[in-house]
C-alpha cells in the first residue's frame, strides 16, 4: 500500500515542479500540498495500517511523530505554511490570496524540504 501512495506523492511533486514553469501557479501549490499528504499517508497507512482523515499536513506530522520518528521543527514549520493552500489554491475569492510565482516557488520549496525529509523514512 505504501508504494502506491509514494510513486503518486512522486507524481505529484513532479506536476507541481512542472505547472510552476507553466505559469499554473494555483494547481501548483495544490499539488504540493497534495504530494506532502500522500507521502505523510502513505508512511502511516505503513507503519500503522490506516491513516487520519484530514488534509492538515501539521496533523499528520504529529501522528507521524506519535508513533516514534523524529520530525524536525523546520518539517512542522513547512507544513504549517503549506496546509492552507488546499483549500486557498482550490477556491478562487474565498481568501486574498494571490498565486503568483513567487507564492508558488514558495509552496513547493516547503513540500520538497518534507518530502526530502519523508523520502529518508520510506526508503
Amino acid at each position: 500500500m505504501k508504494d502506491s501512495w509514494i510513486s503518486r506523492a512522486e507524481d505529484l511533486i513532479s506536476e507541481a515542479r512542472n505547472l510552476v514553469e507553466k505559469g499554473v501557479y494555483w494547481l501548483a501549490c495544490f499539488l504540493s500540498h497534495q504530494a506532502v499528504e500522500f507521502y505523510l499517508k502513505g508512511i502511516l497507512a505503513d507503519k500503522l495500517g490506516f491513516f487520519p482523515f484530514t488534509h492538515d499536513l501539521v496533523e499528520l506530522l504529529r501522528e507521524i511523530k506519535g508513533i516514534g520518528e523524529e520530525v524536525p521543527t523546520r518539517v512542522f514549520e513547512s507544513a504549517e505554511l503549506l496546509t492552507p493552500h488546499y483549500l486557498t489554491s482550490r477556491y478562487p475569492g474565498k481568501r486574498a490570496i494571490e498565486y503568483d510565482e513567487r507564492r508558488a516557488k514558495l509552496c513547493l520549496m516547503h513540500a520538497e524540504a518534507i518530502v526530502n525529509w519523508a523520502r529518508k523514512l520510506t526508503s
